[in-house]
């Protein structure tokens, strides 16, 4: 009896465990219309902008491409299991992603 009773038991645990450890989904959030701010107060060039953008996303090991629109994409991926991939759009005085 005990041991049908422990059988049991640690099927139920079995069966409860996995959802309860599993991550509740997050949000996607959008930044659109990102102000560009450098220390000197005066705006920068486009070129500056992507290369201040190619940068930030080394530093983090994403990887960015060059899209045809002259957008770029950057794409990280993590631990082999799960890919983020986000569209940057910018411009000399804003960026959006």
């Amino acid at each position: 009896m005990k041991s049908k009773f422990f059988a049991g038991l640690v099927l139920a645990l079995a069966f409860a465990a996995g959802p309860a450890s599993a991550r509740w989904p997050l949000p996607i959030v959008n930044y659109p219309d990102v102000p560009v701010v450098t220390s000197s107060g005066n705006p920068p060039s486009a070129a500056r902008v992507k290369e201040a953008i190619l940068a930030g996303a080394a530093a983090k090991n994403w990887t960015v491409a060059q899209q045809a629109d002259g957008n770029l994409q950057a794409t990280l991926k993590v631990r082999g299991k799960h890919t983020v991939i986000v569209q940057i759009t910018y411009t000399p005085v804003k960026y959006s992603l």
